[in-house]
């Protein structure tokens, strides 16, 4: 333990899935409640199906075979490949870093599933128009500030609802997002707009 290695007791060869996710889940995810609870989320939905198999005992085969019943499942694409992402990072660091499996049958597997085709992520002219009077009406009001601020910065609703006044600096008129709230990782540095900084 001391040496950073998990000690023989704590052997891959009879771990499940279910505790590896548990501890994938506590040792990487992004310390947003957001973060957490959409890392707890997908990890659940793989272990209804694979959570009681030893990690030696998975396979490409059974793999092929989750892709497979999640898409008689009625799944989308997207949403099997965050599963076996996951999952896929799981083994990696089970393998590469904790050195709890001698092997890591991702590496045999070929490209898991994605979107076929990227999202639109703006609005169009007819579509922001439409949006702008529906959050105009009377009792949206509440709405109104977090779609203008959503739509002119393009952040996630968690990180609009957790922006804190230390990522805000007025002089320069820029937010800030530290890299482990976002995404990607890296941070984000956004100008605001004068209704922005009138929300503020």
């Amino acid at each position: 333990i001391a040496s950073g290695r998990f000690s023989e007791s704590f052997d891959g060869d009879r771990m499940t899935i279910r505790e590896l996710l548990v501890l994938f889940v506590r040792r990487t995810a992004k310390r947003t409640d957001s973060s957490v609870r959409q890392e707890k989320y997908i990890s659940k939905r793989v272990n209804d199906r694979l959570g009681d198999l030893l990690l030696p005992k998975l396979t490409t085969l059974i793999v092929d075979e989750y892709i497979h019943n999640r898409r008689e499942d009625g799944l989308k694409e997207s949403s099997i490949g965050h599963e076996l992402r996951m999952l896929k990072s799981a083994y990696t660091l089970a393998h590469n870093q904790w050195e709890l499996i001698k092997s890591n049958p991702f590496s045999k597997c070929g490209k898991l599933p994605s979107a076929k085709t990227q999202r639109c992520r703006y609005l169009l002219p007819g579509e922001s128009l439409r949006l702008l009077e529906e959050i105009c009406r009377p009792g949206n009001e509440w709405l109104r500030d977090v779609v203008i601020f959503a739509r002119e910065t393009g952040l996630r609703i968690s990180n609009i609802m957790e922006l804190q006044w230390k990522q805000i600096d007025f002089e320069r008129k820029m937010l800030t997002i530290e890299g482990h709230y976002t995404k990607t990782g890296k941070p984000l540095f956004i100008p605001m707009s004068p209704n922005v900084f009138h929300i503020i």
